[in-house]
């Protein structure tokens, strides 16, 4: 089972990225995850190497045109919301108000329907009504541990069996299967929570989430 560097909102630092990817692999990471607003191709070609499983952001929404011709077919290609076996991930939340399946998908609901960046890609750490459709989203899915990015500060939440919903405060965190779990990795490139880069380690085989700072 492998162990995964969730990162998100690198906004085009390479070498803040390149220090989040140093780190994670002497902790022996086996796979890369990034959730989107990656920035510039030096970043996109730093997740390439490694080769990152990617989801999109609102960044690539609006400037998936400024890349490289290779990096806007692979931007293009990358799904909203990935369903992974034992978690979910997306850049903000795992939910929008019909299927779309790509940035140009997006950004042409966006303009059809009016509907602001807040709306499609809601703030989790602010939005508590957000947070309890994507556990909603969750038990539908029926996966227990999201993993999301866009606010740029790590922040977490559990939700016991008796329904009610808690912030984490903890660095690492055991997961008991009778919970369930939203996880912000924070921002590698513009992190609002301290000067340090974030990203977060989930092991699959312990069932720990470690949240990191470089």
């Amino acid at each position: 089972m492998p162990r995964y560097a969730i990162t998100a909102d690198i906004h085009g630092q390479t070498s803040k990225l390149e220090a989040v990817i140093a780190d994670a692999k002497r902790r022996q990471v086996g796979q890369f995850l990034d959730l989107g607003d990656v920035g510039g191709d030096s970043c996109h070609a730093l997740l390439q190497k490694v080769q990152a499983i990617s989801t999109f952001g609102n960044y690539e929404v609006s400037q998936w045109g400024t890349l490289s011709l290779e990096n806007q077919a692979r931007v293009r290609s990358w799904p909203p919301i990935l369903l992974e076996e034992t978690f979910l991930a997306a850049h903000a939340a795992p939910y929008f108000p019909e299927p779309l399946p790509n940035v140009d998908a997006v950004w042409n609901y966006m303009i059809e329907h009016g509907v602001t960046w807040r709306q499609l890609f809601p703030r989790l750490d602010s939005d508590r009504h957000a947070r309890w459709l994507t556990y909603a989203e969750m038990a539908e899915q029926r996966r227990r541990l999201y993993f999301h990015g866009h606010t740029h500060v790590q922040a977490s939440w559990r939700i016991g069996p008796s329904g009610a919903m808690t912030e984490i405060k903890a660095a690492k965190v055991h997961l008991d299967r009778r919970a369930f779990y939203i996880v912000g990795v924070g921002s590698v490139g513009r992190p609002q929570d301290g000067q340090h880069s974030r990203y977060a380690i989930y092991d699959q085989e312990e069932q720990t989430v470690q949240m990191c700072a470089v």
